[in-house]
């Protein structure tokens, strides 16, 4: 990955991103700030059920969408985190095995 991509992922904001202008499985990302927004959720429940909304909308019978990409840039830095608070918190660690799951789905959809 050269460095110009590198930085763009490390520093760019969610509201940098246009996402009433991605589509997704079921329409456009308009409502994705709030959705990618798992590290807010404070029980598993909330977690799973804000994560199966986020899954269907970026990936759909190993399809992606224009608003993949930029929503796994923020999958990817809430994975971070929840590695790093998982041995205290079982959300965090529900949090980042639901993610290593989702990660795997997408790699095997870019596969095929």
């Amino acid at each position: 990955m050269n460095t110009v991509t590198q930085s763009y992922i490390e520093t760019v904001q969610i509201s940098d991103i246009p996402w009433h202008r991605l589509t997704t499985a079921y329409g456009r990302a308009t409502d994705f700030p709030g959705e990618l927004d798992l590290w807010a959720m404070e029980s598993i429940d909330a977690v799973d059920e804000a994560g199966k909304e986020i899954a269907l909308n970026i990936e759909h019978q190993s399809t992606l969408w224009h608003s993949t990409p930029f929503a796994l840039i923020f999958l990817f830095r809430t994975f971070k985190k929840a590695v790093e608070e998982q041995r205290h918190n079982e959300v965090a660690r529900y949090l980042a095995e639901a993610l290593v799951e989702f990660f795997i789905v997408i790699a095997e959809s870019i596969r095929d």
